[in-house]
């Protein structure tokens, strides 16, 4: 994983704001548009892939797949999830997140660019670990990722579930222990079976408008 992306989120809703993720080819985004006006109840609403692709949400609060794509109309917090996998060259461009208050009225849009940038993706590895031990989970984070809000995720095959954050109130759930803000450390007490999968390393912002993978650990459990 050699590539870094940048996204610039630009909001068209009567002003403009950008922000920006950084994650990585071979990696996962997921981005979050909030409706353009919280009072306002939308019957449609579609995400725009570079090329003109249309995803189109169907149903409320549920995700719904489109390939590596994935969509998730929520009504509770009033915002389109669009969270894309196994990122590639081809999904570089501009998206856009399409609002409408009617299905054939005139859509409320928001504009999103996913751009390319060079270097700072951490390797992938594979992590071994035995049943009833304990083992840790380390994220060396850049100092450029200080202000950002740092998590670790497991991947559920919809999204990457976060189990701790630097944002979390506790540093402990359950078997899963925060031991080291800084270098963001997570130890697995009394490991089971149940505990192999992919883990994802990542960030996100302070105000939830993306979350971005960093690395991925692949963690594997073996018998004494």
């Amino acid at each position: 994983m050699k590539s870094v992306l940048l996204l610039i989120l630009s909001l068209m809703a009567g002003c403009e704001a950008s922000s920006e993720v950084k994650g990585c080819e071979g990696g996962w985004v997921e981005l979050t548009c909030k409706y353009p006006r919280a009072d306002q109840e939308y019957q449609k609403i579609e995400g725009i892939k570079p090329r003109g692709t249309r995803i189109k949400s169907t149903k409320k609060d549920v995700w719904e797949k489109d390939d590596r794509f994935s969509l998730y109309h929520d009504t509770r917090n009033k915002n389109l999830r669009m969270a894309i996998k196994q990122l590639k060259s081809e999904d570089f461009g501009k998206y856009k997140c399409k609002f409408y208050q009617r299905p054939h009225s005139s859509p409320e849009t928001q504009k999103l660019e996913l751009k390319v940038v060079k270097n700072g993706c951490q390797t992938p590895f594979n992590q071994t670990a035995y049943e009833t031990a304990k083992t840790t989970i380390t994220c060396d984070f850049p100092k450029k990722y200080n202000s950002s809000v740092k998590f670790i995720c497991k991947d559920n095959n919809e999204i990457c579930e976060e189990i701790l954050s630097t944002q979390s109130s506790v540093k402990s759930n359950g078997t899963f222990t925060l031991t080291d803000t800084n270098s963001f450390n997570m130890s697995i007490s009394n490991v089971s079976s149940q505990h192999a999968g992919v883990y994802w390393c990542g960030v996100k912002s302070n105000e939830g408008s993306y979350r971005a993978s960093l690395r991925k650990i692949q963690l594997e459990i073996k018998s004494e």
